[in-house]
């Protein structure tokens, strides 16, 4: 339940205009992350990087391909 209300206050705070867009998607990236939630991990690591070129969201993007690359070679038995 804790995960909802952080992800719930992350988006509250991007839709208000005086916020840091790129951090805010960068922290909801990672709260999807921690949730194994990757699609919408993703979706907002590259937002972050789109926003901000220098982002931390770029070296979490590349972790949370090589973790589905990962698993997709287990399911496959590759």
């Amino acid at each position: 339940m804790q995960d909802a209300d952080q992800i719930s206050e992350l988006l509250e705070q991007l839709n208000q205009t005086d916020c840091d867009a790129h951090m805010l998607h960068y922290r909801l990236g990672n709260a999807y992350y921690q949730k194994g939630d990757w699609k919408e991990a993703i979706q907002h690591y590259m937002e972050a990087c789109e926003l901000n070129s220098e982002s931390p969201a770029r070296e979490k993007l590349k972790m949370a391909y090589e973790i589905l690359e990962f698993y997709n070679k287990d399911v496959y038995g590759q």
